[in-house]
């Protein structure tokens, strides 16, 4: 059986590691099931600033580990359990409101990397490979390959499902499922740099800025300023708002709120 293993920094970095290295970190029931609980936990544990996720050694996520279902067996109940807990899992990377960053070695494929879309930002080495490989073995590809709406141009998109072709990171970068790939001996202080950036920047503006851009991407247009003005009136006046003011002012480091528990901020 695999794991996803947690270390919660002291910075407030929470680190979700897949580990399941002899079958490159491939996804199952039980890896499903922690990954979707440490999500809702670190949603709300008040010491954690964001979330990075990985996997263990050379890989990221070879997708889901078919190694112990029957999948001749499998029953229709069965499957509607399955995707129903694969959907609370896109749910709880859209919902949280610390920052979700992907940062991809090696294979990415399937539900892997549909765990790459579903993230806030991902970042990934030059050689790395994403795919959705499901048609090659005589399966549609569903749910995994649905995360790229929205984030790949549909043709790219029906391009990588239909085909079932990887394609490297530096592709990945070029359509967009990745945020940026660099040579792997670079992406180590790369991540270490975006991560750098979010802990020094406030907490309650990062949570406001993901929950607007997240609504917006699923508005009509015409809806987005008025969810803009909503959450300008909602954080124009925050604490973090004014010191970060009074921060620039006096030619200071700002000194914004800590989340406390229930991931709500002390403002």
């Amino acid at each position: 059986m695999g794991a996803v293993r947690t270390e919660l920094k002291a910075d407030g970095c929470a680190v979700l590691r897949l580990s399941n290295a002899a079958r490159r970190n491939a996804l199952d029931d039980g890896m499903l099931d922690r990954l979707l609980a440490e999500l809702v936990r670190l949603s709300a544990e008040g010491r954690c600033r964001m979330i990075l996720l990985e996997g263990e050694g050379e890989h990221f996520c070879a997708g889901r580990d078919l190694s112990g279902l029957d999948i001749d067996g499998v029953s229709d109940e069965q499957l509607r359990r399955d995707f129903s807990r694969l959907r609370d899992i896109a749910q709880a990377f859209r919902d949280a409101p610390k920052p979700v960053l992907c940062v991809v070695r090696g294979y990415a494929l399937g539900l892997g990397a549909a765990l790459v879309g579903w993230s806030d930002i991902a970042l990934a080495a030059c050689d790395a490979r994403f795919g959705f490989p499901e048609v090659k073995v005589g399966i549609p590809s569903t749910f995994s390959g649905l995360s790229l709406l929205g984030r790949v141009p549909l043709k790219m998109a029906m391009n990588l499902v239909l085909t079932g072709a990887p394609v490297d990171g530096s592709e990945a970068e070029r359509i967009g499922l990745v945020s940026r790939a660099v040579p792997t001996a670079k992406l180590e202080a790369l991540a270490a740099g975006a991560v750098e950036a979010m802990l020094q920047a406030s907490p309650s503006a990062i949570a406001r800025t993901k929950a607007l851009f997240r609504a917006a991407a699923d508005a009509p247009p015409g809806a987005r300023p008025g969810l803009a003005l909503g959450a300008t009136l909602a954080g124009i006046r925050a604490t973090d708002a004014v010191e970060g003011r009074s921060a620039f002012r006096e030619k200071r480091q700002p000194r914004f709120s800590r989340p406390c528990e229930g991931g709500v901020w002390s403002e």
